[in-house]
């Protein structure tokens, strides 16, 4: 009789501490969720928008064009942050991008901020990772798993319908003075392989003259949209009539911020134009 009675109370401490335990932890999670968040990059504005915790940014760069975006207090660029704007904004968690410069990072910190710094730019896989961290640290970490796996799927069955067509020879171009192109170690590679296409460019640099690319002879050219620059580039492409990319009038501008700062929707959508770019022919099946 001792001996149940003594079972009976073991187990009721135990479920008594268990209770207690997971209400401890649902207090510490909700108060670990910022509520004040500046955004340093104008994409990281839109993958919060997209992850629903727009309500919760209180400064942005002065570059940022998401609607709503302009109402929030201006703490600077990517490249250089007003240190006192941010002070008064007390923000609990500040969301940078690696080409924040090091020292406004450090700067930031030694004021005793939250500063979290992404990496999106290296690898497709790369930029789905760091978005589903995002949606860990603003507490929306489900959210950003079912958004990264749609993508998958969807970049998955695009993948399919391009299975087997011949693989053009693709040059992106980035900048114009100095030319600047895609190189193979970057995200954009990710791009041009998943559109089917073979990406000519160096594999580390993305520095090139322009003699080199009419060497290489590319059968498509991108350029990314750089205003009235990205005309004149394209009107000068066309003076070199034995290239293969003028022979077939394929010469074409995207928009930057698609194609250079992508949240993964953003990444979907600018593989479905490569891909109608690079394969015309399977453009009406997207």
């Amino acid at each position: 009789m001792f001996g149940e009675q003594r079972r009976k109370q073991v187990v009721f401490f135990w479920f008594g501490l268990s209770l207690i335990c997971f209400f401890f932890a649902k207090v510490l999670y909700a108060t670990q969720i910022p509520h004040r968040i500046i955004s340093l990059s104008p994409f990281i504005t839109e993958s919060l928008y997209l992850l629903g915790v727009q309500d919760k940014i209180v400064g942005t760069t002065i570059y940022d064009r998401n609607p709503g975006a302009e109402n929030r207090t201006k703490v600077g660029s990517i490249m250089e942050i007003n240190i006192e704007k941010v002070l008064s904004l007390s923000p609990d968690l500040i969301l940078a991008t690696d080409l924040t410069p090091v020292q406004e990072i450090q700067a930031l910190r030694a004021r005793g901020f939250k500063v979290e710094v992404f990496s999106f730019w290296k690898s497709l896989d790369t930029l789905l990772n760091e978005f589903i961290r995002l949606g860990r640290l603003v507490g929306k970490a489900q959210k950003a798993k079912t958004i990264v796996k749609k993508i998958k799927n969807e970049i998955s069955i695009l993948n399919k319908k391009i299975q087997g067509l011949s693989k053009p020879k693709v040059i992106v171009e980035i900048g114009i003075n100095p030319l600047w192109v895609a190189p193979r170690n970057s995200f954009i590679n990710d791009y041009i392989e998943l559109a089917g296409g073979i990406n000519i460019a160096p594999k580390k640099s993305g520095f090139i003259s322009r003699e080199k690319i009419l060497t290489l002879n590319p059968d498509v050219i991108i350029i990314t949209d750089m205003g009235f620059e990205a005309e004149k580039e394209k009107r000068r492409w066309f003076q070199y009539h034995t290239l293969s990319a003028v022979q077939t009038k394929r010469i074409y501008i995207i928009d930057s911020d698609d194609l250079c700062s992508p949240t993964p929707p953003r990444f979907l959508k600018t593989l479905k134009l490569l891909i109608k770019l690079l394969h015309p022919e399977v453009g009406e099946q997207l």
